[in-house]
């Protein structure tokens, strides 16, 4: 009868004996059975289980009560603490809330009897998250308080700091004190980020980062943003930087940069299509919607809008899908607890032989209970799968129109783009060769000083050569003599201005071939300031400059690049002082820490501190319209970053502006 039985159960549900087996052909655990009962064996039992209890809890609890029962057969205090953890969890992600909590208290009061703090602490931890998910908010922060104290007695820093952020979601959410919310995450993202868990602090510095986007701090938002995006993006974090793009775009709609929002929002699109998340692109979508909604472009926003309503429709699909899925799987463990209860029976019947006509006949009708329960929901799941079939091609057929048109646009905006990175190529270009004018220009003014210099002293040369040449007639020795040294004197001064043209036009030959060819050399960097200070400064006698070289250094760079970043901050200096009286600049050269160090100030009116962050994006000017492109600081903040090096600018609004340039020096080895 028993193989009859069975063969019966094969032919009906093959599933079932497919899910009964599951755990007895389970490789992982198979290799763990062969392991003798010691605690070698209890470990790897409650590993195995820990590393299941979010995806399948059922099975990770027969594993986990397995090695309690062996703990306790053995007396594995440290396995019988551990089991009752992971049972609790295992239980709490099944959502059974009631048992979850039943067994973290069984393991609290083992570990207490046993002394063992750091399983105290984190069972106290578990506990409060348990009450979290049933509601009970105020238990939920009194067991993370004493897990809280117990970490810090016994420095577990990063139990500290999970506990901290724990008590952070549950005053942000439900007790909604913002003040103490960040006070909890700060205090986390700090322990994380000393302890080198970089990856850690970035997910609390996100979550900040949202509060401040709520209480509209939004340039907080955005520094910690920017802080974060690196370190996730390092990590390779893909579902972390889909929701700091959100964060960037949503940061930029309520700040009224809607380029950027857009720029954003179109890079979480992209990631969210890379994960296949589809509530991740509704999200962008809808966000998408509302900034071109701001910018009053609200074709695009209508557009947006639709995607974003498709793809809701698709998520209810998936989770209707789930709902049924959910409800077979929960079918499928009835099943499976029916058909191991008869199993069980069958092998006490053969056991003791008894044959029972009567339980045989209770048996079969069972079975065909069953076999009619499962028909029955086979049919009315087939027919819900046609339906939703029917549902998703009408929209699939929706979608293939709207792809084509987003095809198009798609191919509009590259065009666009590429129209823009032409503007801004010719924009960089004209930049450059602005600079070099100026740098051209000085020197030719500094030229023509020493040879109207030459050109002076060759005229006395002349009268006193025709004048010797008469006193040599005459044979007037002493008058001969005068004149030799007065025209020695006289050539001295002639050597002096042609040594000054040399050295202009050394400074010229090193601009000139920088120009043709753009390549890297050494440049010694207090000689290419006195060119630009030179051109910079030409016909403007009103301003009061002073150029410094507290120790020359040499870098390896572009001249014509490295020349543009000085000339373009300098006219920034003469232009910001051009309104004021006895308008002041100075510029100093110093070699610090094996970098060369320019600092370039005035005494202009400063820049407002709500301009400060944004001076060095492109395309943002102070100027009136019409006078500046907007790329200036930009061209120069590229340029010191390709080189490594740094630029800081300081100013207090009314008082005056500071730019701190610092470059790697060459390194030169006949030093030291």
């Amino acid at each position: 009868m028993k193989t009859i039985s069975i063969t019966f159960l094969i032919m009906l549900c093959p599933a079932l004996i497919h899910t009964v087996s599951g755990v007895e052909t389970d490789s992982t655990y198979l290799k763990i059975s062969e392991l003798p009962n010691d605690t070698v064996k209890v470990n790897q039992l409650i590993d195995y289980a820990y590393s299941l209890r979010r995806t399948k809890s059922d099975t990770a609890l027969l594993f986990a009560r397995e090695a309690l029962a062996l703990s306790e057969s053995i007396d594995y205090k440290n396995g019988k603490v551990n089991a009752y953890q992971t049972i609790s969890q295992s239980f709490h992600y099944g959502e059974q809330q009631n048992k979850a909590l039943e067994f973290a208290i069984k393991g609290l009061k083992l570990a207490q009897s046993y002394g063992f703090k750091i399983a105290e602490g984190n069972i106290l931890d578990n506990i409060g998250n348990i009450h979290y998910e049933i509601r009970q908010y105020e238990k939920a922060l009194d067991y993370f308080n004493q897990s809280l104290e117990i970490r810090r007695t016994i420095l577990d820093e990063e139990g500290v700091a999970i506990t901290l952020a724990n008590m952070g979601n549950l005053t942000r959410f439900h007790f909604n004190d913002m003040a103490q919310t960040i006070k909890y995450y700060d205090e986390a993202a700090e322990i994380f980020r000393n302890m080198g868990l970089e990856f850690q602090s970035a997910r609390i510095w996100a979550n900040i980062s949202d509060l401040y986007s709520y209480q509209q701090k939004y340039d907080s938002a955005l520094i910690l943003l920017r802080r974060a995006y690196p370190i996730q993006q390092k990590a390779g974090n893909v579902r972390a930087i889909s929701f700091i793009y959100n964060g960037f775009a949503d940061i930029f709609l309520n700040t009224g940069k809607h380029d950027s929002a857009v720029y954003y929002s179109r890079l979480s699109i992209d990631v969210a299509k890379e994960l296949n998340s589809l509530s991740r692109e509704q999200s962008a979508h809808r966000l998408l919607s509302k900034i071109y909604a701001a910018n009053q472009q609200y074709d695009s926003a209508y557009s947006h809008y639709l995607i974003s309503t498709q793809l809701k429709d698709s998520l209810f699909n998936l989770d209707t899908q789930k709902q049924v899925a959910e409800i077979e799987m929960k079918y499928k463990d009835e099943l499976k607890e029916k058909e191991l209860a008869v199993l069980k029976k069958e092998n006490e019947i053969n056991e003791v032989k008894i044959k029972n006509t009567a339980v045989e006949r209770r048996y079969w009708l069972a079975m065909t209970i069953l076999l009619l329960v499962g028909v029955s929901l086979l049919w009315s799941r087939l027919r819900q799968r046609k339906k939703y079939t029917d549902i998703l091609e009408k929209r699939k057929s929706a979608l293939e129109e709207k792809s084509s048109e987003l095809k198009e646009q798609y191919r509009l905006l590259n065009e666009t783009m590429e129209r823009l990175k032409n503007t801004q190529t010719r924009l960089l270009e004209s930049e450059k060769i602005a600079s070099l004018n100026v740098l051209t220009a000085g020197l030719a003014h500094e030229l023509n000083n020493p040879l109207n210099y030459v050109q002076g002293v060759i005229r006395p040369i002349r009268v006193d050569m025709d004048e010797l040449w008469d006193k040599v007639h005459e044979g007037d020795i002493k008058k001969i003599d005068f004149l030799m040294e007065e025209i020695d004197n006289l050539l001295s001064n002639l050597n002096e201005g042609v040594d000054k043209v040399s050295s202009i036009i050394s400074n010229l030959m090193d601009i000139s071939p920088n120009v043709l060819n753009e390549s890297k050399r050494s440049i010694e960097v207090e000689k290419l300031l006195e060119a630009v200070v030179s051109g910079v400064f030409y016909q403007k006698e009103e301003i009061a400059y002073s150029y410094e070289v507290v120790k020359p250094v040499s870098i390896i760079a572009e001249y014509a690049e490295i020349s543009q970043v000085f000339v373009n901050i300098l006219r920034n200096c003469v232009e910001a002082t051009a309104q004021i009286e006895n308008p002041r600049i100075a510029i100093s050269l110093d070699k610090v820490d094996s970098k060369a160090v320019v600092k370039i100030s005035d005494n202009g009116p400063g820049i407002a501190k709500d301009q400060l962050s944004k001076i060095f994006e492109p395309f943002y000017s102070t100027k009136d319209p019409g006078k500046g492109t907007g790329l200036g600081l930009y061209i120069c903040r590229s340029i010191i970053k390709k080189y490594n090096g740094d630029i800081e600018v300081r100013s207090n609004d009314g008082s005056g502006s500071a730019f701190i340039i610092s470059l790697p020096a060459r390194i030169d080895y006949s030093e030291g």
